[in-house]
């Protein structure tokens, strides 16, 4: 057996010695502890071993297989030691992970995927040792890529490409699917001016007039499955067809000559890419489908000159969706909905670069606001083409990302709340609102009954120290809902009570929507908005697994400065009932809520029951949120009649308004009828009214009576007065 290392000569002794004693402590490592040292063509010392590999009768490597290791030092824990086979048959072209050769020595094996050095730096001698041992046995094997495991397929190596070639790779997926040798013809269109090497091309053009080159693209059918690696590839014309042919890859050299024999048509350089489908994914792909391409001058095949220069070209693929959804582990799902994303400001923008740099790139995005110079310090674009629309700024910096590739993005210019109103909602199959104006969030929960899709609202608060993220998943909550949702948790839950108390000091609004970050006043980080976009991105890739409605709150440097934490609130549903009384009004519960009291009223049938009732009232709206109620013990009830008990209730009440901010107030009370009809009382008009002018601070209170089927309410004006029994 013919071994590199019987051309080397052995070193001078006194090297030899030192080397000696400082891999003599490792012999157990060798097959027959026995190892020898040589000076390697580079000036490095070798050590000549032979490993104990578990190989098969079948396999392609030796029980005993001869390596060399290259020590540029004998420091031998600080140098960075290499190793190749020493036999000059070595089988590479069946195994990955060969690096080139070079300084005249064989190719070496690649024995890790990170860095060499980061990963020597943290391990010894030996481990290296037994690490060599691994690729020996893998490699025997056949494990060198476990795809079992899902590991990717390692792409052909191209030691020295003179050319890149760069492509949008939209016939990969054809391939795999292909059942034909063939040859496609295609243009390249141009060439680096400065380099004179970078090719781009695209397959899906026929029109070969005025190209730079003509590519080739050379296929095999897809159950043609390739795992071979080369160490060697063509260098002239000649060796290259001789590869073209004992790949049983078939030439289609009529169509060739039918192309070059058009006088309009003379590209310089021809293109041979040569398609292979692998046994599984390529590393940095998301197909099977690898390529080795070369390129040759034309005048030289026109010539018939077999010896004319082969040049390896690198096959660059341009980033498409599909590559980035799969890079980014975006599930199908989201990647192919219609999603309608309202406002594109500070929050707004970054959230769009997130999506599409994860492949979900079907977005219609309303905004019509300009760029400023102040943007620059928290918006996702960076450049400065100021006083023109955000939306064709983003867009134009959206499609950039994806070159040649028809991005399905829409962009609006309009206002939003010009726009929306006038839309057909039902195309979109999630709608985003990040414009954190109370105003949008209106209109949308003016046409909420037109939308069935998920509602998401997403906003900072609070100095931008929290994000605000509601999933709106039932059509019969507003958005508007959810600040009301959370107020009613306030009551019990200390974080959210303490949000609530000091939203107090940034709005008086009763619906907190969040603050906007469009303000040059607006002393707020990039780095905080980008960790509050990037939590909320991650949580809208997954919207789907999100069936109730939930608030997400993402808390940053609360306590001490990089501090990072989220809260997930899973939240009531909302029912709306109507005033019977004036049906201008309406009251909003959660459904807990309502059923809660419902159910107390069959419990204690056939007597009456009831409680105290505390909320929020928004005249503009005419509606009245009832988020919370207090039932005393000791009230007095009969068939017909209730007295509420005030034991524990200015207590509760002060409580609850403590902890919501006097958000909470109270509104009137709630009692049961376990028989007959729901319709107020003579003594139900005189007890509410004389409650609304006297306890209530309100501009209308409520009464609610229920049985254990119906709800019936009632919205008690102070000023008009109830006239009874006339």
């Amino acid at each position: 057996m013919a071994k590199f290392s019987d051309t080397c000569k052995r070193p001078e002794q006194l090297i030899y010695e030192q080397y000696w004693n400082v891999v003599s402590p490792y012999t157990e490592r060798f097959a027959d502890n026995r190892f020898g040292i040589i000076v390697l063509p580079n000036g490095d010392i070798g050590i000549t071993v032979k490993i104990k590999v578990d190989a098969g009768s079948d396999s392609l490597l030796d029980n005993r297989e001869p390596v060399v290791i290259g020590l540029p030092s004998h420091d031998i824990e600080n140098c960075e030691p290499y190793v190749f086979p020493d036999r000059l048959d070595f089988p590479f072209e069946n195994y990955p992970h060969i690096n080139f050769p070079h300084d005249g020595l064989p190719a070496t094996l690649c024995l890790t995927r990170e860095d060499f050095k980061e990963w020597f730096v943290e391990h010894t001698f030996d481990d290296y040792l037994m690490l060599i041992k691994k690729w020996l046995d893998d490699a025997a094997k056949g494990n060198l890529i476990k795809t079992q495991d899902g590991d990717f397929y390692e792409p052909f190596r191209i030691q020295n490409p003179s050319q890149f070639f760069f492509r949008v790779p939209f016939e990969d997926s054809y391939l795999e699917k292909c059942t034909i040798r063939k040859t496609i013809y295609y243009p390249l269109f141009s060439q680096d001016k400065e380099t004179g090497f970078i090719l781009t091309g695209d397959i899906s053009k026929n029109d070969f007039k005025d190209c730079y080159g003509l590519g080739m693209l050379f296929t095999r059918p897809a159950n043609e499955v390739c795992e071979k690696w080369y160490i060697t590839y063509p260098k002239t014309i000649g060796e290259m067809i001789r590869f073209i042919v004992d790949n049983d890859f078939e030439w289609d050299i009529e169509g060739l000559a039918k192309i070059l024999g058009d006088k309009n048509i003379t590209p310089e350089v021809l293109l041979f890419q040569l398609a292979f489908v692998r046994p599984a994914k390529i590393i940095g792909k998301h197909t099977r489908i690898d390529y080795l391409t070369f390129s040759i001058k034309t005048s030289d095949l026109l010539s018939n000159n077999h010896n004319g220069v082969v040049n390896e070209v690198q096959v660059v693929d341009l980033l498409v969706p599909d590559f980035a959804k799969y890079l980014s582990a975006t599930d199908d799902v989201i990647a192919k909905k219609n999603i309608l994303i309202l406002g594109c400001g500070a929050i707004g923008s970054k959230l769009i670069y997130h999506f599409v740099r994860s492949g979900i790139c079907n977005l219609t995005i309303c905004d019509n606001d300009f760029l400023s110079p102040h943007n620059i310090c928290r918006h996702a674009l960076s450049h400065h083409q100021f006083f023109t629309k955000k939306v064709k700024l983003i867009e134009k910096e959206l499609r950039s990302m994806y070159p040649r590739v028809s991005l399905p993005i829409k962009t609006i210019e309009d206002d939003v709340l010009d726009w929306l109103p006038n839309q057909d909602i039902s195309q979109y199959d999630l709608i985003i609102d990040a414009t954190a104006s109370a105003a949008v969030m209106r209109c949308i929960d003016s046409i909420r009954d037109n939308i069935t899709a998920p509602i998401v609202e997403f906003a900072l608060s609070e100095g931008g120290k929290i994000g605000h993220l509601y999933i709106n998943r039932d059509s019969n909550t507003l958005c508007s809902d959810f600040y009301m949702l959370l107020v009613r948790e306030a009551i019990t839950n200390d974080d959210l009570s303490e949000w609530v108390i000091k939203e107090k000091d940034y709005s008086l609004d009763y619906v907190r929507i969040g603050e906007g970050c469009h303000s040059n006043t607006m002393i707020l980080g990039d780095d905080i908005i980008s960790a509050h976009t990037a939590s909320a991105s991650q949580a809208i890739r997954k919207i789907d697994t999100f069936t109730e409605n939930q608030a997400l709150f993402t808390f940053i440097g609360n306590s001490y400065p990089g501090e990072i934490y989220s809260d997930r609130y899973m939240l009531d549903k909302m029912v709306s009932i109507k005033c019977s009384n004036d049906n201008d009004w309406e009251v909003r519960i959660p459904s807990s809520l309502l059923n809660d009291m419902k159910n107390r009223a069959g419990r204690v049938s056939p007597k009456e029951t009831g409680g105290y009732l505390m909320g929020c009232v928004e005249e503009k709206y005419k509606r009245i949120y009832v988020l919370h109620t207090y039932i005393p013990k000791a009230s007095y009830n009969s068939k017909t009649r209730l007295r509420l008990s005030t034991s524990g209730w200015r207590d509760n009440h002060d409580m609850v308004s403590a902890r919501t901010a006097s958000t909470l107030v109270y509104l009137g009370d709630w009692h049961s009828h376990p028989t007959g009809s729901l319709e107020m009382s003579e003594i139900d008009i005189i007890t509410n009214y004389t409650i609304i002018v006297e306890e209530i601070e309100s501009l209308v209170g409520l009464c609610i009576i229920t049985n254990t089927r119906d709800t019936q309410a009632y919205v008690v004006n102070p000023h008009k007065l109830i006239y009874v029994g006339v």
